[in-house]
């Protein structure tokens, strides 16, 4: 014998409450298998649960789009800050900038490479560092350093940052509608479940067959057990 099955992802939560609601006005009050508060809550529910997937697919949208941005300029800061580094070390080993000036970017004096910055904590981390420490080495009267200058070098780093905090809002904006939206799932099947309740019961004294064609006016869905459906394919 078919069983029914309740929804199981969203689209299928709302066929259901759309197809509960559209029967309701369809029919007169009296001949409604499930009850006015009942309708009531499924109004309200319907409202709120599309509003919760609007939320969430607009937040979604905008997270995944942030982040497109948030990793080219993490890649684009990155390059520039390692170049700089490239081009100082080259000018220390030509005796053009004293190894000493390394400590101004809190690193070793005999350490020629460049820092990992494979996070974007690390990369945050670096950034200051090689920022703050270019600029005490200038005030100093350290020679500047082109190819790339320290201006454009932090102007892909302040860009990084801008993102970087972007990315985070959209982020959780993201994730609160989805901890919102899990609540109205919850709502959404007690509504689903109550009305199906009520309309099987209403239909409890027709015939197997007839109470769940009725019932499917109602949105509930009937599935064959697997025995049942190799025989119907095994019937033709």
């Amino acid at each position: 014998m078919p069983y029914r099955r309740l929804p199981n992802t969203d689209a299928a939560r709302l066929r259901s409450l759309e197809a509960a609601l559209v029967k309701s006005e369809s029919i007169s009050p009296r001949d409604l298998a499930f009850n006015q508060v009942t309708l009531m809550k499924l109004k309200k529910v319907i409202i709120l649960f599309k509003q919760g997937l609007d939320t969430h697919q607009k937040t979604y949208i905008k997270r995944v789009n942030a982040n497109k941005e948030y990793q080219k300029a993490f890649k684009k800061s990155k390059l520039y800050l390692s170049h700089f580094i490239q081009v100082f070390n080259f000018s220390v080993l030509r005796n053009e900038i004293p190894k000493m000036d390394r400590k101004l970017y809190n690193i070793h004096v005999n350490d020629s490479k460049v820092p990992e910055m494979n996070t974007e904590t690390e990369l945050a981390e670096w950034g200051n560092k090689i920022v703050e420490g270019e600029k005490q080495r200038l005030a100093k009267g350290g020679n500047p350093i082109y190819n790339p200058k320290i201006a454009v070098v932090r102007l892909e780093f302040e860009k990084f940052l801008k993102h970087y905090n972007s990315q985070n809002t959209f982020k959780h904006s993201h994730e609160f509608s989805i901890e919102k939206l899990i609540e109205v799932r919850k709502n959404v099947d007690n509504v689903i479940l109550d009305v199906w309740n009520q309309v099987e019961a209403f239909f409890s004294a027709y015939s197997d067959i007839e109470k769940r064609e009725r019932a499917e006016s109602y949105g509930i869905k009937y599935v064959l057990r697997k025995k049942e459906k190799l025989m119907r394919e095994f019937n033709g």
